[in-house]
């Protein structure tokens, strides 16, 4: 996959892990799942504590097999399962990544400068042929996988210049299976997305004036 150069010039993206921040040039902006737990809590109904953790785990350990640096007698059990449909996915498909600094585009930070927003997508790449981001499931992937991906597609436009043509959710079962769940309703996806924003950013701006006014 060719990757474009950036149309412009990278602000600083930092992120803090704890407590889940992102930064440009040293201000803090709303992350992609922030806005959408943000605006609509009961998208991801079923993620309790365990979930998410579960979830960030799959995703730590299916970058380091990426990479090349996965002990997979270390991994736990419950999580094992998730991590080798992850690989199955790979090497079933020839999903090839994208490159980003001579890296594959996994666990890969970006920002909107045109909507102010930072991120991580989990993988950029080409599949059959076309662009796509990939955002790995634990759960099922529903509704707000939609809206989530098409964020993550804005940022990698932004970015390289490069318009992601697919965009899906993988769902990942603890037997080692996976299901691949597109979305296609890019006009939709992206309309939600930028109204949980706008909201998101107008909660921001008026909360401090609110407190005053009490």
């Amino acid at each position: 996959m060719t990757v474009a150069a950036p149309v412009s010039p990278r602000p600083v993206l930092t992120f803090e892990e704890e407590p889940h921040i992102y930064r440009i040039d040293g201000r803090i902006v709303p992350s992609v799942t922030q806005i959408l737990k943000a605006v609509w809590p009961e998208i991801w109904p079923w993620a309790s504590e365990f979930a998410m953790e579960r979830g960030r785990k799959v995703h730590q350990a299916a970058h380091l097999w990426i990479l090349g640096d996965l002990d997979s007698k270390r991994l736990s059990p419950y999580i094992a399962g998730f991590v080798a449909g992850a690989i199955r996915f790979l090497q079933e498909t020839g999903f090839e990544f994208a490159q980003i600094d001579g890296s594959p585009a996994s666990e890969c930070r970006m920002y909107s400068s045109i909507y102010d927003y930072a991120g991580t997508a989990d993988w950029i790449g080409t599949y059959q042929r076309k662009s796509a981001v990939i955002d790995l499931k634990t759960g099922e992937p529903g509704w707000a996988c939609g809206p989530q991906t098409w964020a993550y597609s804005q940022q990698w436009q932004e970015m390289t210049g490069e318009v992601v043509r697919q965009r899906f959710g993988l769902h990942l079962y603890d037997d080692g299976t996976y299901q691949l769940v597109p979305y296609k309703d890019h006009r939709n996806d992206q309309a939600d997305f930028l109204a949980a924003l706008r909201v998101e950013q107008r909660r921001v701006t008026l909360a401090p004036k609110e407190r005053n006014a009490a």
